[in-house]
């Protein structure tokens, strides 16, 4: 006989302790929640870099369970009730960053742009100071080169504005010879490759010996004494010394690779080539990711700083620069006035100079992510396919690189004269060109964890290394790379402080950011058609929302949004399909299928928007001046298309027979459970 209660209309005691949790857990998350925002860009380096913390992982469609549980975690970690630490969190602006006698910042929670960490010199934040004083050190040994390359007659069967090309029959200036001895150097410095300093530790530790002088007193140096005093102080006239230090480097490069023996030498060249081939599989894996990243928090957020508008203003780059210097009531009433037919005209023309730009940008990407002959240095063996210049320069990749950086040189040459810039803040400076290369690096490792796409630790390290070497031939300072760049954790802290330089919140408050204008240049481009409101989206998502509404981007609809996530598991679903479908068989395959697709794709999709063409990056020459054609074949075109469609229609395919077979698991279950 079955049981009743006495008291059928008072609730079971488990029904009132269930009612009582549910209405106090408004009240517990509000105590345990993290700091506002923070959910908006928390990437692994900032708040997971204590011991036996793990790292950062978030899904697109559940972020908000993983940063409680993060937080949570380094909550325990530290002893301290999730309260209690909330209320440490310091607000950058209310940080006084030029007292450097008490460094009021240093071991505190720091708060940045959605961003918390804390700030420790020894982990890799950068005094602001110190990237102020980078400020004054341009690249000496491209500026020289490039003085001397404008002072001589052109050629007449080089272009004039091929620079680089304009080396070679020059070479007989020194500064020319120098530049061309530096740029086909062998093998960069250590710790300015591909190999990270660890792995030279520990081949130093296998042979008996110990750490050179020079990289042993470099890592003694604090940010601030990285470049002495009198080299920043120097500007355009320390030439000499750079040269004299840069030659003294490579006198003590040549002096270890001649004390290696052979095996040696083939085991660091052979772990070179494996470390480039992996990161460059690692960039096409995740090159929808990688490229969103670059556009929508590196290019879009990154050119919106109010330290860079001078130069986007001089250089007329990305940017009309008749519209830049507009105050906010300005740009609010040329948008409410109605634009003429020739105004409309004009918009279109700027809009497809941007996109024209941005395309030759991601051009340069590919040619240094092609294979790993590309950046190999000339005389080297291996290079095939090279022409009469890539002899003299090395592969397509690295041939790019000093292209860029001699177009750099240029670029900085014209906003000198310009604008009036004191000696201490020279156009294009170190500082810049370390943002720049984290903006490559280390923006998009942290925005591919934001999306939910999760990276082995020797695939973050490959893809990071790979960017030293090419931050490298671009330019940046031996010694910025290697302190800056000697891992993943050192690198993202590095690009958080940044953007504490690059974005000051008064600086962003007084000026318009041109990050729409540059979003509204690529809205409704072919062949996918974005629409305007979603890239703003995908913006504002990698920016976080304090960034994203510094910059005046509009706030997004629930449903763009949505669109947004399901943009980033349309990602995570088919960068990790490979690793669950049969990986060692037809998994595997799959995989190598959709790395040559992508490849072959990417490239055509490229050429195609640049009108069937391709860049030398010679810069100064508007349309199709310093382009190559390239010829036109739809059949191979079409047969990469269908090749790329069945390969997705198969992950397709297969995840719904999964979706399929799981669904009619739990049903059989459920009968038989039932039936028992």
């Amino acid at each position: 006989m079955k049981m009743t209660s006495p008291f059928p209309l008072l609730p079971s005691p488990s029904l009132l302790i269930s009612s009582a949790l549910l209405l106090l857990l408004p009240a517990l998350a509000h105590l345990f929640r993290p700091p506002p925002n923070l959910l908006a860009l928390a990437p692994p380096a900032t708040l997971s870099r204590l011991p036996g913390i793990p790292s950062y992982v978030s899904l697109p469609f559940l972020p908000s369970p993983t940063l409680f549980k993060h937080w949570l975690s380094l909550c325990w970690r530290l002893q301290i009730a999730p309260w209690k630490l909330r209320r440490q969190v310091v607000n950058a602006v209310d940080v006084d960053w030029a007292d450097e006698a008490h460094d009021a910042k240093e071991g505190k929670l720091l708060k940045a742009w959605d961003r918390v960490g804390y700030w420790r010199k020894e982990d890799g934040c950068l005094e602001l100071r110190a990237l102020r004083k980078w400020e004054a050190l341009a690249d000496p040994l491209a500026d020289t080169a490039l003085r001397s390359i404008l002072s001589q007659p052109a050629n007449g069967e080089t272009p004039t504005n091929d620079l680089l090309g304009r080396l070679q029959p020059s070479s007989d200036a020194p500064e020319l010879s120098r530049f061309a001895s530096l740029a086909t150097q062998r093998r960069p410095p250590r710790g300015a490759g591909v190999l990270p300093l660890q792995w030279y530790a520990e081949r130093d530790a296998r042979r008996g010996v110990k750490t050179p002088a020079w990289l042993s007193k470099e890592q003694r140096s604090s940010h601030e004494d990285l470049i002495p005093d009198e080299e920043l102080e120097a500007g355009y006239e320390g030439e000499e010394a750079c040269f004299e230090r840069l030659q003294q480097l490579t006198s003590w490069h040549d002096e270890e690779w001649k004390s290696l023996s052979e095996a040696e030498r083939a085991e660091e060249l052979a772990e070179e080539a494996r470390l480039v081939e992996l990161g460059q599989k690692v960039f096409y894996r995740y090159s929808g990711g990688i490229l969103m990243s670059l556009l929508h928090f590196s290019l879009a957020g990154g050119f919106a700083s109010p330290r860079l508008t001078g130069v986007l203003k001089a250089t007329n780059y990305l940017v009309p620069a008749e519209r830049q210097g507009l105050d906010e009531e300005r740009q609010d009433a040329i948008q409410r006035k109605e634009k003429s037919e020739k105004e409309k005209k004009k918009d279109v023309e700027e809009g497809d100079k941007t996109w024209r730009r941005l395309m030759e940008t991601t051009q340069w990407v590919l040619d240094v992510m092609e294979t790993v002959d590309t950046l190999i240095p000339p005389g080297d063996g291996k290079l095939q396919g090279s022409d009469s210049r890539s002899s003299s320069f090395g592969g397509p990749g690295r041939e790019a690189t000093l292209s860029v950086r001699l177009l750099h040189a240029r670029v900085r040459t014209r906003v000198a004269s310009k604008l009036s810039l004191p000696p201490s803040c020279l156009p294009l400076n170190q500082a810049d060109l370390l943002a720049t290369l984290l903006s490559f690096s280390a923006a998009p490792l942290a925005s591919l964890s934001r999306m939910g796409l999760t990276l082995t630790p020797e695939e973050r390290e490959a893809y990071l290394g790979l960017w030293r070497y090419i931050g490298w031939l671009m330019g940046v300072d031996d010694r910025l790379v290697r302190s800056c760049l000697v891992d993943c954790s050192r690198a993202d802290r590095a690009l958080w402080s940044c953007v504490l330089n690059l974005f000051s919140e008064e600086d962003v408050a007084r000026q318009a950011a041109p990050t729409l204008r540059i979003l509204t240049s690529i809205a409704a481009r072919p062949p996918f058609y974005t629409s305007l409101p979603l890239h703003i989206a995908l913006s504002s998502s990698l920016l976080g929302q304090t960034l994203s509404t510094a910059l005046r981007l509009p706030p997004s609809s629930r449903g763009t949004r949505l669109r947004v996530a399901l943009t980033y598991l349309g990602m995570y679903l088919t960068t990790s399909f490979s690793k669950w479908y049969l990986p060692s068989t037809r998994g595997k395959k799959w995989e190598e299928t959709r790395d040559r697709s992508t490849r072959k794709l990417l490239r055509r999709l490229i050429v195609w928007n640049l009108g069937m063409r391709r860049s030398h990056f010679h810069g100064g020459s508007e349309g199709v001046e310093g382009m190559e054609d390239v010829p036109k074949d739809e059949q191979a075109a079409m047969a990469d298309v269908r090749e790329y469609q069945w390969m997705i229609r198969e992950m397709i395919a297969v995840h719904i027979l999964v979706g399929c077979a799981a669904v009619g698991a739990l049903g059989i279950g459920a009968w038989y459970l039932r039936s028992v």
